[in-house]
C-alpha cells in the first residue's frame, strides 16, 4: 500500500528505533525520509528506483500472442493415434442379450426343451419327430448367439497371444482387415458360420453316403442343442473376457475355454451314448466323422495358434 503521510521530525535515531508506525523500508533507507513533504516517496517509487538500480535487468515474459513456441529441432513429432472403442462391442453383446430374452420370453418352453434335448434321447426323439427331421428353431439361437459369443472368443484370443502377426503379409487385404477390430471380428464370425454349416454338410453327406439320414438328424439335433447351451454359458465369461484388464482378461478367457472344451467332451459322449448304443450303423462313417469333422478343425486351430 503507498504511503502518503509525511514523516515530519528531525530526530532520525528515533524513527528508526520506532518500528511500529514506520514502515520497514524506511527503517533500512532513512535518506528517503525528509522534513520536507516533496522528498518523501511512497512504497511503489522506492522499489522501482531500487530496481532500476540493481544489475539484474528484467524481462518481459514471451507470451503466445506475441512470440512463437519453439521446440527442439530434432524433436520428431508423431501424430497422436486414435483410442481404440469398444462400443461395437457392447452393441453386439447388447443385442445378443435381447435376443435371448425374446427367446426366453415368447419361446421358453421350446428353448427349455432344446436344452432339455442335451441330457434326455427321449427329447431328442421328439424334436426331431423320430429322427426324421431336425428342428429350425434351433438354427436361430445358434446363429445369433453361439457362433458371434464364439467369435468374441476367438477375437480375444487372437488379441491376448497377438496371434494376427501371423496373418501379415498373406495380403493387402488381411492386412487392412488386422488394423481394423470390427473387420477382424466380422471375418471370424463369417468364418465360423462357414465352418459351422459345413461340419453339419458334412454329416449329412456322410449320412447320405452310408444310409444313415435318421442317426445323423439325432447327431445334428445334439449339437444343436449343446450349441444353445454353449451360447447361454458363454456370454458373461467371454463379455468379462472382452471388458476386463489384462490380467483378469487371461483369466476371463481360461474359464471361457475351459467351459467350451467341457461342453464340447460332454456333447461328443452324450452323441456316442445315445446315438451309437440307440441305432446299429456302419463304424467306417463314425471313423470318417471323428477324423474329419471333430478332430482336424481342432488340430489345425492348435497347429495355427502354437506351432
Amino acid at each position: 500500500m503507498p504511503v502518503n503521510d509525511t514523516i515530519h521530525t528531525n530526530d532520525t535515531s528515533l524513527i528508526l528505533k520506532d518500528t511500529v508506525f514506520i514502515p520497514e523500508y524506511l527503517n533500512k533507507n532513512p535518506l528517503y525520509i525528509s522534513s520536507n513533504s516533496d522528498n518523501n516517496i511512497s512504497c511503489r517509487q522506492y522499489i522501482l528506483s531500487v530496481v532500476k538500480d540493481s544489475e539484474l535487468k528484467q524481462k518481459e515474459k514471451p507470451t503466445l500472442f506475441k512470440e512463437k513456441t519453439f521446440y527442439r529441432p530434432n524433436l520428431a513429432m508423431q501424430p497422436r493415434e486414435n483410442a481404440v472403442s469398444y462400443d461395437w462391442i457392447f452393441g453386439i453383446f447388447m443385442f445378443i442379450v435381447l435376443l435371448t430374452a425374446i427367446l426366453i420370453h415368447f419361446g421358453g418352453n421350446m428353448i427349455f426343451s432344446f436344452l432339455q434335448g442335451c441330457f434326455s434321447k427321449p427329447q431328442v426323439a421328439i424334436t426331431t419327430k423320430d429322427g426324421s427331421s431336425i428342428h429350425p428353431l434351433t438354427l436361430l439361437p445358434v446363429v445369433f448367439i453361439l457362433l458371434p459369443v464364439i467369435s468374441f472368443l476367438i477375437y480375444c484370443g487372437i488379441n491376448y497371444f497377438d496371434a494376427a502377426q501371423y496373418l501379415k503379409g498373406f495380403s493387402s487385404q488381411v492386412n487392412e482387415i488386422i488394423k481394423h477390430p470390427f473387420l477382424l471380428w466380422i471375418a471370424v464370425y463369417v468364418c465360423s458360420i462357414v465352418v459351422y454349416f459345413f461340419k453339419i454338410l458334412l454329416i449329412k453327406f456322410f449320412s447320405w453316403v452310408f444310409k444313415a439320414k435318421k442317426v445323423s438328424n439325432y447327431y445334428v439335433q445334439v449339437m444343436l442343442n449343446f450349441g444353445i447351451l454353449t451360447g447361454f454359458c458363454l456370454i458373461l465369461p467371454t463379455f468379462f473376457a472382452v471388458y476386463s484388464p489384462s490380467f483378469y482378461e487371461g483369466i476371463c478367457l481360461s474359464l471361457s475355454l475351459f467351459v467350451f472344451v467341457l461342453l464340447f467332451v460332454m456333447r461328443l459322449f452324450r452323441c456316442f451314448f445315445v446315438i451309437i448304443d440307440t441305432f446299429k450303423f456302419s463304424h467306417v462313417y463314425l471313423f470318417f466323422y471323428l477324423c474329419t469333422v471333430e478332430f482336424l478343425p481342432l488340430i489345425v486351430i492348435l497347429k495355427i495358434l502354437f506351432f
